[in-house]
């Protein structure tokens, strides 16, 4: 509460340095550095997503903008809960095809959707954001997260991504870290972007961020 610990407990010989995998809490941590590239005028949300991208010209994300995908309303059919994310899980391990190759086998949009119609939650949305991050910054996603944010937050402990057989990070749920430190993040939101008294993001992306959207 206000910064503070009020109660901890760790289990099964679990302590405090412990990493745990975020699963798709990493999709906060994307969204958050795509919204600083924008601030930044690095990246341009309105641009469509080929223009950074341009391997994705014939999947699901054509035409698609930045936009659309950040807020997951571009249309793509990615709705069996066994094989779609099954293949996506498949091409994460040992000798899988990788995210990058993935990402451009996905050539269907949703049946009669238009990209912005409406919400899609697919985590294939959060790898093209993650692939478009590393694009216009020329770094590894993991540089980046620690140059603009963890470095800033008087993290305790290191974070570490899963990565595919390529070594790139999985931006939609490929995250660990320790609970202190998850919670260190969560409190620079709530205290308008700021940690230790220093800025780590703008007071805008922090309201944005705890701006609840989608409300009707």
């Amino acid at each position: 509460r206000s910064g503070g610990i009020l109660h901890e407990r760790y289990e099964n010989g679990q302590s405090p340095a412990a990493q745990h995998l975020m699963f798709s809490v990493t999709k906060s941590f994307t969204g958050t550095l795509l919204l600083m590239l924008m601030e930044q005028g690095r990246i341009d949300a309105s641009k469509a997503v080929v223009e950074y991208l341009p391997e994705l010209r014939d999947t699901a994300f054509a035409d698609a903008t930045v936009q659309q995908v950040l807020n997951m309303t571009n249309s793509i059919a990615y709705d069996d809960p066994e094989s779609d994310i099954g293949k996506f899980i498949a091409a994460m391990y040992l000798g899988g095809e990788g995210l990058y190759s993935h990402l451009q086998s996905l050539e269907r949009k949703a049946p009669d959707l238009e990209h912005g119609e409406a919400f899609h939650y697919a985590t294939p949305d959060s790898e093209v954001l993650g692939w478009i991050i590393r694009r216009a910054t020329g770094m590894t996603l993991a540089d980046v997260l620690y140059e603009m944010i963890w470095s800033k937050l008087g993290t305790e402990f290191e974070a570490h991504y899963w990565i595919d057989p390529m070594g790139i990070e999985m931006a939609g749920g490929g995250l660990s870290m320790a609970l202190r430190d998850a919670a260190r993040f969560g409190q620079m939101i709530l205290d308008d972007g700021k940690a230790n008294g220093e800025r780590v993001v703008s007071a805008g992306i922090a309201e944005r961020i705890r701006t609840q959207a989608n409300q009707e």
